[in-house]
C-alpha cells in the first residue's frame, strides 16, 4: 500500500492511529448525528412513522493508506 491498492475507512479514526500504514478515513460529525437520531427517536416513540433523509457534514482525513497525486 499504497501504490498498488489505497485503503479507506469510514468512522474509524482510532484504527488509523494504530495501523501502519495509517488509514484514511472518512470522519462524520457525530455530534449532529447522534442529536438527529435521537430526534429521529423520539418521533417514533411519539407515534411519527414517515421516512426522513438527513445529511451531516463530513471530511475525508488522508493517511498514509492513500497514495498522494504526483505534481505536474
Amino acid at each position: 500500500m499504497p501504490e498498488d491498492v489505497s485503503i479507506v475507512g469510514f468512522m474509524s479514526d482510532w484504527v488509523s492511529e494504530i495501523s501502519t500504514p495509517r488509514i484514511t478515513f472518512v470522519k462524520q460529525n457525530l455530534r449532529d448525528l447522534s442529536s438527529k437520531a435521537f430526534q429521529l427517536l423520539q418521533g417514533q416513540i411519539k407515534g411519527d412513522d414517515q421516512t426522513y433523509h438527513f445529511v451531516t457534514s463530513a471530511r475525508l482525513e488522508i493517511r498514509e493508506s492513500t497514495r498522494k497525486e504526483k505534481s505536474k
